[in-house]
């Protein structure tokens, strides 16, 4: 046991090795006498757990400059992630479709050879998807298992799998430097390249690394840096140092008055108008002082930040957190849905400057959050 727990501590045990042995020790304390002492071991992998995956899962962020034809797939790519348990992947699994496609192509995610076919076979955008976000998956599992970074997964949709076991063995984490040598010295000599000869490769980003060049035949190692093009880690235009809960922000209604069923209404907030089931993310650090259900707003969570403003969320299909739960920006406090009072799955979002649900305190959200009309 204590060789599994030194596995544990040098960072070599996998997600599953970790919970299992967290499993033992608590199981161990009602069959030993040594009970206080299993329940310190007990106590210590779960930090240690949790502090690995804070360290390797940092924040994904948001998607962002998403072309129409890749993001009028998004529910099909939440739909598909759902299946593996990695919704809040859909960002990167939508960054990754624009830079394989741009949505213009049917196999959109160009996960044809991930399933051992040509290019391209795949003739159907939905299909795609699926076999593209399950390789994905796949990919994930191994990095995990592996202990290397995000990015080396996403470098692995590019260069295959096999980077990841390369990437474990210098480091756990992908750099430019790493995904070269892996380009020049790997990929490029196995399908011809010898020599390491290079052709011409510019744009923004391959200026930006000082390498506006690839290997014949090596895939791209610039490809992390494509896809971050995509993904906003979090900053936005507002002044309040808010993020975005959902984007792309696909706002169907903004606030201040509105028409709804002919009658001249005053709406509260803005709403958000994404797949049921995409993952909501707390526009700030805070603490949850709410988190239930309500007539009009349905499963809603209202958290209150630093600042003293507060933010509710409603109409969730789930509530990801409770009243007392300490988040941080970017935590995933419920998802997308349809309940209460509602024609549609939404995210309805206000900010008030306090707890005062009145309208005095009530602030436009698009304001805040920097969201132009």
């Amino acid at each position: 046991m204590f060789r599994k727990i030194l596995r544990v501590i040098t960072g070599e045990a996998t997600k599953r090795e970790k919970i299992m042995l967290a499993l033992k020790a608590f199981g161990s304390l009602f069959f030993t006498t040594g009970g206080l002492f299993l329940v310190f071991i007990f106590v210590s992998i779960t930090m240690i757990v949790s502090m690995t995956n804070s360290s390797k899962d940092e924040g994904i962020g948001s998607a962002q400059n998403i072309p129409a034809d890749v993001l009028k797939w998004e529910s099909y790519f939440v739909r598909e992630a759902q299946k593996y348990d990695i919704v809040d992947h859909v960002p990167i699994l939508m960054a990754i479709t624009t830079v394989e496609t741009g949505g213009r192509l049917p196999d959109i995610m160009q996960s044809s050879e991930s399933a051992g076919l040509p290019m391209n076979t795949i003739d159907n955008e939905p299909d795609s998807i699926a076999q593209g976000v399950k390789h994905y998956a796949s990919a994930l599992q191994l990095s995990e298992a592996a202990g290397t970074d995000k990015w080396t997964v996403v470098q692995a949709y590019n260069f295959g799998t096999s980077y990841i076991g390369y990437v474990s063995q210098r480091g756990k984490n992908h750099t430019i430097d790493l995904a070269e040598a892996y380009s020049r010295d790997v990929v490029a000599p196995s399908l011809g390249n010898v020599l390491g000869s290079t052709y011409r490769y510019v744009n923004a980003v391959s200026e930006a690394n000082g390498r506006p060049y690839l290997y014949w035949n090596g895939g791209n190692f610039h490809y992390v840096d494509l896809v971050r093009q995509y993904l906003s880690q979090g900053e936005v235009g507002g002044n309040e140092g808010f993020i975005l809960p959902l984007s792309p922000p696909n706002i169907t209604s903004w606030f201040g008055m509105r028409i709804l069923g002919g009658v001249e209404q005053f709406h509260r907030g803005i709403d958000f108008g994404h797949p049921q089931g995409t993952p909501i993310k707390a526009i700030a650090d805070g603490v949850v002082i709410a988190s239930e259900y309500h007539n009009s707003w349905g499963n809603y969570v209202r958290i209150e930040h630093a600042n003293g403003y507060c933010s509710l969320y409603a109409h969730n299909v789930s509530n990801n957190v409770k009243v007392g739960d300490q988040v941080k920006q970017g935590d995933i406090i419920g998802h997308v849905g349809n309940t209460g009072n509602s024609f549609g799955a939404h995210l309805h979002l206000e900010i008030s400057t306090s707890r005062d649900l009145t309208a005095a305190s009530l602030l436009d959200p698009a304001e805040v959050l920097g969201i132009s009309r």
